[in-house]
């Protein structure tokens, strides 16, 4: 039997209430788009994209090269700043 220790943490804010729906909605569009973004290991970002979130590759590929990404970009290689930024435009 392995020697390992474990635990588990929950955080909870004390200013959930203050969340507008609005927030809730962001929030919920950037981790549908990274989701999206991340659905196919060893795909391209305008590949998981396009599928995932059912909108025509040639839209999802200005989009990402007007925010300066190149057409292979694959979603392990953004940033969280990058995900904003791709959210903000799709």
């Amino acid at each position: 039997m392995p020697k390992v220790d474990s635990a588990i943490i929950k955080i909870v804010t004390s200013n959930q209430q203050s969340v507008t729906s609005e927030k809730k909605e962001e929030v919920k569009k950037f981790f549908r788009i990274v989701r999206a973004g991340f659905s196919a290991k060893r795909k391209t970002l305008e590949n998981n994209l396009s599928n995932g979130l059912h909108v025509d590759k040639k839209e999802v590929l200005e989009k990402i090269e007007s925010i300066g990404f190149v057409k292979n970009t694959r979603a392990q290689e953004l940033s969280v700043e990058d995900w904003k930024k791709l959210v903000n435009i799709l």
